[in-house]
């Protein structure tokens, strides 16, 4: 069994490589909103981006990663460099083919692509014609990132974490020179971002081939369905289709409903959950993705003590450190909207419509994360459908709650919709995993609750009452906004600290209850 010290490295190094890409993530937006804002032209940009992204998910990142590592990662604890290298080439083939297939259908069908995912733009020609137009350059990245996650998988199974997690930081790089140096000598702007996003893809893949290469693992792709190793994650696969996407889906959705409403709500939307995606991304993603080889290579030793101890080691991270992520970005949404992103064609009336959204998308951010770590724990048994289930069941709260709190909230009723659906996939996740798995719901989890709650709380009303009114934050200059932000955030988090030592959690509230 890795040891602890071995997981917390692991997980440093992905949180490290994350926050680097995740800072030029916000430097992309800071750029995009300040130069595009939260315009008719940006709307159709996030609805028609989203949709390679969703793919991604499903191709690669989500479902194919989440079947094909547990099977790479106990095939590698065997050591059979032989079945392990027809493995890869198998899948390799496999999905290049895909691949290319999908790629080839959606440029041939882009306007009607366009119109299943914003069905609002039917209303809007100018729109729809835009949107067709920005698919066609954008949908082939789906062929290159797909592949980048693809042999990311390859890392991520034998314990190399660090080379994949810092990729994405090219896409950001990318977008930020287009964004500033290129789009501006355009008469649309927005064409650049597309075409942008394509040659980051380009550049993703050919960043990461050296290094596989170089890793004795790189093996030519080879069209080998019958390969019983292939079948066996094409089988795992299927069910993990939608498991694993749900929160694209859910996404996807909100643009679906955010299409109907006024301009403006669909960027809205997509700034709130770039501001939640970076904790998501540090804690959250970066969990799951050290967690499940090592719980893959658990089970296929039948390692239960340890697959146990793993799986509570990351819970309790992830509550001690996402609870007070969500509290940051709730009662600090206006303040950190206002500071990061209010300059240029991004005005004060975007920033109350922003957070708003964001205020109810972060009360979700725990259940996000939740979710990404417990779902894995399934996916390392090799139990793919109970995800599926629940996630159809959350997607069906969170089309409900559109139709209900859309009309009275607008496009933070789509996020609150969301969250409320999210948190419903997290319990029951985690009631179905301690049911059927066996992994034990220790009463001794209830005293570290409590805990974590009160240290929350306290931070919550002083965060609440340093903050004050949105309105005069956006009254203040820039660096009138950065100093007060880091003052609250500052102190919040020693006050955090503060709490939790005096509540008495210690090195070993970190570890499995016993």
């Amino acid at each position: 069994m890795l040891g602890q010290k071995r997981l917390w490295r692991q997980a440093a190094v992905v949180s490290f490589m994350t926050l680097i890409s995740r800072l030029f993530g916000f430097v992309r937006d800071l750029v995009m909103a300040m130069v595009f804002g939260a315009t008719a032209e940006f709307d159709v940009f996030v609805v028609v981006f989203r949709i390679p992204n969703l793919l991604r998910s499903l191709f690669a990142e989500g479902a194919f990663a989440q079947a094909f590592v547990p099977v790479l990662a106990a095939e590698h604890e065997k050591g059979d460099k032989e079945s392990l290298g027809r493995l890869i080439s198998g899948m390799g083939g496999l999905l290049t083919v895909a691949l290319l297939a999908v790629v080839l259908v959606v440029e041939i069908a882009s306007s009607k692509v366009v119109l299943l995912i914003a069905p609002g733009f039917s209303h809007h020609p100018d729109s729809l014609a835009l949107a067709t137009h920005l698919l066609r350059w954008v949908f082939p990245y789906l062929f290159f990132i797909s592949l980048v996650a693809f042999i990311a998988s390859i890392f991520n199974a034998i314990h190399r974490f660090g080379i994949p997690a810092i990729t994405p930081v090219l896409l950001n790089i990318t977008m930020i020179v287009c964004a500033l140096w290129w789009a501006p000598h355009v008469r649309m702007g927005v064409d650049v971002l597309a075409i942008s996003v394509l040659i980051a893809g380009v550049l993703q893949l050919l960043w990461l081939l050296p290094f596989w290469v170089k890793s004795g693992w790189f093996r030519w792709p080879r069209f080998d369905y019958k390969n019983p190793l292939v079948r066996r994650v094409l089988k795992l696969m299927l069910p993990a289709l939608f498991g694993v996407s749900v929160s694209q889906l859910s996404l996807l959705i909100d643009n679906i409903f955010a299409s109907y409403l006024p301009t403006g709500s669909i960027s809205w939307l997509y700034y709130s959950d770039r501001l939640t995606f970076l904790p998501l991304g540090l804690i959250g993603v970066a969990m799951s993705t050290i967690i499940l080889p090592t719980l893959s290579k658990q089970h296929a030793k039948d390692d239960t003590k340890g697959y146990a101890h793993t799986l509570a080691w990351s819970m309790r991270v992830l509550l001690l450190l996402g609870v007070p992520a969500m509290v940051g970005l709730t009662v600090l949404s206006g303040p950190i909207i206002s500071t990061l992103i209010q300059r240029g064609a991004f005005h004060a009336h975007d920033v109350l419509m922003a957070k708003r959204s964001l205020s109810m998308l972060a009360l979700g951010l725990p259940a996000f994360m939740i979710i990404k770590v417990v779902a894995s724990a399934f996916y390392a048994k090799h139990d793919m459908t109970t995800p599926a289930k629940v996630a159809f069941f959350a997607l069906l709260v969170n089309v409900a709650g559109n139709f209900v709190l859309m009309g009275p909230l607008k496009h933070a009723g789509l996020a609150l919709s969301t969250s409320v659906a999210s948190w419903g996939n997290a319990l029951v996740l985690w009631y179905l995993l301690g049911r059927k798995l066996g992994v034990s719901s220790d009463q001794k989890w209830l005293p570290f609750l409590w805990r974590v709650f009160i240290a929350n709380a306290a931070m919550a009303v002083f965060v609440w009452w340093y903050a004050g009114s949105v309105t005069q934050w956006l009254q203040w200059s820039e660096w009138m906004r950065i100093v007060h932000l880091c003052v609250a955030i500052g102190t919040a988090l020693i006050l955090y600290a503060g709490m939790i030592w005096a509540l008495g959690i210690r090195k070993k509230h970190w570890q499995s209850p016993s």
